[in-house]
């Protein structure tokens, strides 16, 4: 089974191929793999520039089993905590794959509020990669995020970072990828979430989200991107003393059905 996997794997990989480690949690995926606009424990994993929301630590859990194989199953963790009113400092790790492939990485991460509308965060951290009978690699990988607002109701957020792809001749190398994204607020129930996400080698993912909280404790989360055509559905459950837990399933029309849990935890305000 895990050889028929690794084949399955590697045959997409022609002449350039993405690494298949993707960091997210059930909420993102639930909204179409919006990552740029996700706020408080999300952003840790997501965009860290947006941990400026939380007053407190907060610690994030999530893992999703990709069209429900247990083998390609990723495991994520990660925190912050505040260092001043306006900087945050916090870390990630994040594990997928299988014996005869698997990644991880690793990230320190900082950001700080420049303006009162505008923050930024870095991260700096490695990957690595395992590939049976070829070895594996480390490569360092950096990343740069922001996040702002333009009103009360339209915020914008976005990241640029390196990971890693793997070549036909089993060599690694940084590829540049681009999130620019937006996030409208209808009403106090109402959120909406649009995303343009591009590899510099890939077409352009369009992603489109949308949240509406049908219970004080309660929000449903829906979303579709376009590459290579993914639909995503969810449940947040809101405000369980410092617990909250989002369930989510996103749908890829070519393989099938991927499972979504995540945990956030947070202390109380510092």
């Amino acid at each position: 089974m895990r050889r028929i996997l690794f084949i399955l794997v590697t045959s997409f990989w022609t002449i350039n191929v993405l690494a298949q480690l993707e960091v997210q949690t059930s909420r993102s995926a639930a909204l179409g793999e919006n990552l740029s606009m996700l706020s408080q424990e999300d952003a840790i994993l997501a965009n860290f520039a947006n941990t400026l929301d939380l007053n407190s630590a907060g610690f994030v859990l999530s893992t999703d089993r990709r069209y429900s194989l247990q083998e390609l199953s990723t495991y994520s963790i990660g925190a912050v905590f505040p260092l001043t009113t306006k900087a945050r400092i916090g870390f990630s790790i994040a594990q997928y794959g299988f014996d005869e492939y698997s990644e991880s990485e690793f990230k320190l991460k900082y950001a700080r509020k420049l303006y009162k509308n505008f923050s930024l965060a870095a991260d700096l951290g490695y990957r690595r990669i395992s590939v049976f009978e070829h070895g594996s690699v480390a490569k360092p990988i950096l990343g740069l995020s922001f996040s702002g607002a333009l009103s009360e109701t339209l915020s914008y957020g976005g990241r640029l970072s390196n990971p890693i792809i793997l070549e036909s001749d089993n060599r690694f190398r940084p590829l540049t990828r681009i999130i620019v994204g937006l996030r409208y607020l209808i009403s106090s129930k109402v959120k909406t979430y649009l995303e343009l996400d591009k590899y510099i080698t890939e077409a352009l993912n369009i992603k489109l989200g949308l949240g509406y909280q049908i219970h004080p404790k309660m929000e449903l989360l829906m979303g579709y991107s376009t590459e290579p055509g993914s639909f995503g559905l969810g449940l947040s459950l809101l405000h369980l003393d410092k617990f909250k837990f989002d369930v989510s399933a996103e749908y890829n029309i070519i393989f099938g059905l991927s499972p979504h849990l995540t945990c956030r935890y947070r202390l109380h305000n510092l």
